[in-house]
């Protein structure tokens, strides 16, 4: 997917993970493909890193 087409739906993208923030990748592109959207890991990686949001351990988790 070009990040021009994940860019359009960044909204439906981030709500997901806004609602499950220790959700893997993976997990989200399941979720995802449950709205029709299908997506790379790399993909997702990318559009995290364009927004400054990280995958690591937060504390407490």
């Amino acid at each position: 997917m070009r990040s021009h087409r994940i860019e359009e739906r960044r909204g439906e993208v981030l709500a997901l993970w806004e609602a499950q923030q220790d959700i893997t990748l993976d997990d989200l592109r399941v979720a995802l493909g449950g709205i029709s959207l299908s997506v790379a890991n790399s993909t997702l990686q990318r559009l995290f890193a364009r927004h400054g949001i990280t995958w690591g351990k937060r504390p407490g988790a």
